[in-house]
C-alpha cells in the first residue's frame, strides 16, 4: 500500500520499483491517490502503466491515514506491507517476510529500517536474519520500541516505532484501521492496538526498508 499525495514523478517511481524488482512477484500495488490536485494525476497514470499489478485508488483528500484504510479495505492479497511514496523497499524483504508470516503463523512482522542519507545507502542486507517470538516474557521488546527508545540491531538498523518495515495479515489490519483522527502518532497506535489484541508478533532482525 503505497498513499500519494503531491509526489514527485521520480520518487514514486523509485518507490514502486523497489517492488517490482522483489524476488516475490505475487503481489499487487496499491496506489491510494490521496485526493491530488488534476496536475499530479497523469503522474500516477504514468507510473500505474509500467506494471499490470499495479492498481490505482482514487479518493478524497483524508489525509495519510485515510489513504491506508482505503488499500487495507481494498486488498486482496493475504498480507499487507505498507510504504511510503518517499521510501524504498530493501530488495528481497518481500519474499523473506512472506517465508517467515507463514512459518510462524504471525499476525505482525517488525523488520529493520534503515535512513538514507544525501541519497546514499549505508545498510545492506545482513548475512544472517534472527527472528524473536513475542511472548509475555520478551515483551520488554516491545513496550520500549513503541515508545521511541530505538533499538538497534545493527549501528545503522534499527526497529521504527511506525509501520516501516511492517508485515500484516490483511484480516488483522481489517480489524484495526487507523485512527482518521490523529495527526500524529496513529501508526503507533495502530501497531499497539494490532499487538495488544493479537498473539502472533515476531520481531525479525533484518534490514527491510529504507
Amino acid at each position: 500500500i503505497i498513499p500519494a499525495y503531491r509526489s514527485e514523478e521520480t520518487q514514486l517511481h523509485r518507490a514502486v520499483s523497489s517492488v517490482l524488482t522483489q524476488e516475490y512477484p505475487d503481489l499487487e500495488i496499491l496506489i491510494i491517490d490521496d485526493g491530488n490536485e488534476p496536475k499530479y494525476l497523469p503522474i500516477l497514470q504514468k507510473v500505474s502503466e509500467t506494471d499490470d499489478r499495479i492498481r490505482v485508488l482514487h479518493v478524497p483528500h483524508g489525509g495519510v491515514s485515510a489513504a491506508r484504510n482505503a488499500g487495507i479495505r481494498s486488498a486482496e492479497g493475504a498480507y499487507i506491507f505498507f510504504l511510503d511514496a518517499d521510501d524504498l523497499l530493501v530488495p528481497g524483504c518481500l519474499k523473506e517476510a512472506a517465508e517467515i508470516a507463514e512459518r510462524e503463523n504471525a499476525d505482525l512482522l517488525i523488520g529493520g529500517t534503515a535512513a538514507v542519507y544525501d541519497g546514499t545507502v549505508r545498510a545492506q542486507r545482513l548475512p544472517e536474519t534472527e527472528i524473536i517470538r513475542i511472548n509475555h516474557k520478551n515483551r520488554t521488546w516491545i513496550k520500549k520500541i513503541m515508545l521511541g527508545e530505538i533499538e538497534r540491531v545493527t549501528p545503522e538498523v534499527f526497529f521504527n516505532r511506525g509501520i516501516a518495515a511492517r508485515l500484516v495479515k490483511t484480516a488483522v489490519a481489517q480489524r484495526h484501521l487507523f485512527d482518521q483522527t490523529l495527526a500524529y502518532g496513529e501508526d503507533t497506535l495502530f501497531n499497539m492496538d494490532i499487538i495488544c489484541s493479537e498473539s502472533r508478533v515476531v520481531l525479525v532482525k533484518q534490514a527491510w526498508y529504507y
